[in-house]
């Protein structure tokens, strides 16, 4: 770009005015250097923030910030002394905010460096954006339909514990090793087996559920391991396989294991050690090759100790077990999977609804019982109730009579609404006007910061609830 404006005849001033049109309102703080360390543009953020104009800072050296106590270092000192682009982390001692400056330098036609433009942007701004590029990706990957069994599933993951627990899955995913999945119902036990499956060297092959307590007892046998024509009466003429032989060289899913009838634990179990299986009314013995995942929401140890869950069994199916933690300690997956569900829907009947400040934080003060399947459940009915292309808790759709009574609202049995402290009060007020901004705005932060006269990484600061409040 410099060297345009020089073929053009023009002066670097010319470049840093057309710099200072297209970076003022830049989310960040730009400053430029010239070859003394000169400031020749300063951004708009940088002048509020340091309480300052740009004509009083235009043309003083830099280290007036950092005697000024805008900041502790500059970050262009590493571009002078390499002559490369720096990216380091500075802090903002009048904010006490850490940010990460990108110093980049612009060279003269002697190749020594002219200008030095500066990008700051703070954690916060970062953790945002990285936030909507996750989302983003996600929303990418799911409208992506699978053309074979071998396309890997796309995971909607955002919590440490969640990304824990699919970087496990996919590293035993290349072992044929039996999982043991643990969890409270609904918490996805089913998805991350499919997971598993879908990323292991079995994943052109099938992957068959099967949930145990849903098979009647005088069945299960016959289920599992097949039939031979006339084994017994109803039975098909033909014979039927079993569920270890359609899964063969695949991965075969017992969902609540823990249902598993002791008479046919053993039987289980030898399979397991030595892939051999008969079927019901068969005299040969019939091989496959099938991985096992197995899933129960019961205290298997618990039941080897009762004496309802042979010990031998337990220990070869929990050879690597992953506990799945229930929704409400992993907050931020509800708003990611929230949004997964309703992006669903808006494809499926043509429609474009979100969701409102309110009911996101509605979604995220729930404790979620029911878990992932009582999320999914609850934004089907608010996507198929609701007559508003942004889905509120007010309104003359009674939408609060869909949503479940929200857990620890922090108010008294007789409806006495307790005093907060003052500071506590106003920070609270202030959030929710800047909610209120953002549904005005439809969640775009920066027409809301400008809608309220501060800089956009404010809001965000005042949208954090204080430690401890």
């Amino acid at each position: 770009m410099l060297d345009f404006y020089r073929m053009r005849g023009e002066q670097p001033q010319a470049y840093i005015k057309l710099v200072s049109r297209l970076m003022d309102d830049y989310l960040g703080y730009v400053l430029i250097f010239d070859r003394e360390d000169r400031i020749v543009f300063m951004s708009s953020a940088v002048c509020r923030d340091l309480g300052c104009s740009r004509e009083e800072m235009v043309g003083r050296h830099k280290s007036l910030l950092i005697s000024q106590g805008f900041t502790e270092r500059s970050a262009s000192e590493f571009v002078r002394r390499s002559g490369r682009q720096a990216l380091v982390s500075v802090k903002a001692l009048k904010t006490n905010e850490v940010m990460f400056s990108n110093s980049c330098p612009m060279f003269d036609e002697a190749g020594e460096i002219e200008l030095i433009i500066n990008r700051s942007e703070t954690e916060q701004d970062l953790i945002h954006k990285m936030n909507v590029i996750y989302q983003e990706r996600s929303l990418l990957e799911d409208r992506v339909e699978p053309s074979h069994p071998g396309l890997k599933q796309a995971i909607v993951a955002r919590s440490p514990a969640s990304l824990h627990i699919f970087s496990v899955a996919e590293e035993v995913a290349q072992r044929d090793s039996s999982v043991m999945l643990t969890g409270e119902p609904g918490v996805g036990k089913e998805v991350l087996a499919r997971y598993i499956h879908q990323n292991s060297t079995r994943r052109e092959r099938p992957f068959v559920p099967v949930n145990c307590s849903a098979i009647p007892m005088e069945l299960m046998e016959a289920e599992f391991f097949g039939y031979e024509r006339g084994s017994f009466t109803g039975a098909d003429r033909n014979g039927k396989p079993g569920l270890f032989e359609l899964a063969d060289q695949g991965t075969l899913f017992l969902d609540e294991i823990g249902e598993l009838p002791l008479l046919l634990q053993p039987k289980l179990l030898r399979v397991l050690d030595s892939g051999e299986f008969r079927r019901v009314g068969g005299q040969t013995a019939r091989q496959t090759d099938v991985r096992i995942i197995a899933a129960t929401n019961r205290n298997l140890r618990k039941m080897v100790s009762q004496g309802l869950f042979r010990e031998d069994l337990f220990y070869r199916l929990n050879i690597i077990p992953i506990h799945i933690p229930p929704l409400r300690e992993r907050k931020e997956d509800i708003l990611v999977l929230a949004d997964q569900f309703l992006d669903s829907y808006n494809r499926k009947y043509d429609t474009g609804k979100k969701l409102s400040m309110q009911a996101q934080d509605y979604l995220i003060q729930y404790s979620w019982p029911g878990n992932i399947r009582e999320l999914k459940n609850l934004i089907e009915r608010l996507a198929t109730v609701s007559r508003s292309d942004i889905i509120s808790l007010k309104g003359p759709i009674t939408e609060e009579s869909l949503l479940p009574e929200p857990s620890g609202s922090g108010l008294p049995e007789d409806g006495e609404v307790p005093l907060l402290p003052l500071a506590q009060a106003t920070a609270e007020f202030q959030r929710l006007h800047i909610r209120k901004a953002l549904e005005r705005c439809e969640g775009n932060v920066t027409q809301a910061a400008r809608l309220l006269g501060v800089h956009r990484s404010a809001l965000y600061r005042k949208l954090k609830p204080e430690d401890g409040a």
